[in-house]
């Protein structure tokens, strides 16, 4: 009987997450764009948003990045110093600047009413260029709609916000990482780190870490959805207790794997 009450209660917590989920979906759709969203044609002038261009300057060195972005695929990367390429609607491009040791990427906080017809592809996209071996203090991610692909990059503390689109990353190092997933997979390779907490509304979290987290405390629980922790499946929830660190992750629908 008791397990039969648990289960109805997981089902009515499934329920409202889905219900929260659309509720998130709609809200950031109208916030992004208004109600004249389709997926279809590429984004350029017909939209009333500009030809798309192709634009890409040089930086001065910062060691904390914030950006908030309604609408891109944002690619972080090392190379040659500090620079940024933008692909996209011209109306779309992101202020870009340097304050002190902050980066600012802000892109316009408007609801796009002319697009019609668009879908974030290869014509919307930054890619922000760091040198090899840079280690910034913070990084502080709000990506509304769009993808986020970090690789080779480190952080003292690293927060993530994705509301419609998955979360990349490969040999990424950060004391303290947080994800927060509305509606898309976050899969992490590769992973240095001594706190991590992910929350996923609805989609897949992979996490391979690049050292021995043996001796971490470990908290995974999915609503709907299997646990795979180091090779074992072990259902819907695993805990356990550690010093070393911390792994806190909560999927309401997707499946979780660690290793």
């Amino acid at each position: 009987m008791e397990e039969k009450k648990n289960d109805l209660a997981k089902i009515v917590l499934l329920v409202l997450t889905i219900c929260a989920v659309i509720a998130v979906v709609f809200g950031t759709l109208f916030h992004i764009i208004g109600w004249g969203f389709k997926l279809g044609k590429n984004l350029g002038s017909e939209t009333g948003l500009g030809d798309i261009i192709e634009k890409g300057e040089t930086l001065d060195s910062f060691k904390n990045i914030n950006v908030d972005a309604d609408l891109i695929n944002l690619t972080i990367e090392t190379g040659d110093g500090y620079s940024y390429k933008y692909r996209g609607p011209e109306k779309l491009l992101p202020r870009i600047s340097v304050d002190g040791d902050k980066l600012l990427i802000k892109q316009r906080d408007k609801k796009i009413k002319n697009l019609k017809d668009a879908k974030v592809n290869e014509d919307l996209k930054l890619i922000l260029t760091v040198p090899e071996g840079a280690k910034f203090k913070t990084g502080d991610v709000t990506v509304d709609l769009g993808n986020l692909d970090m690789k080779d990059i480190s952080f003292d503390k690293l927060s993530i916000v994705a509301d419609l689109g998955n979360v990349e990353g490969n040999n990424i190092r950060a004391d303290k990482l947080n994800i927060n997933a509305d509606l898309g997979n976050v899969e992490i390779h590769d992973l240095t780190f001594t706190d991590l907490e992910v929350d996923a509304d609805l989609g897949n979290v992979e996490i391979e870490s690049a050292e021995d987290v043996s001796g971490y405390e470990i908290s995974v629980e999915t609503d709907m959805g299997s646990v795979t922790v180091f090779g074992e499946d072990v259902k819907h929830e695993y805990q356990r207790d550690g010093s070393g660190g911390s792994i806190d992750i909560d999927a309401d629908m997707g499946n979780v794997e660690i290793r």
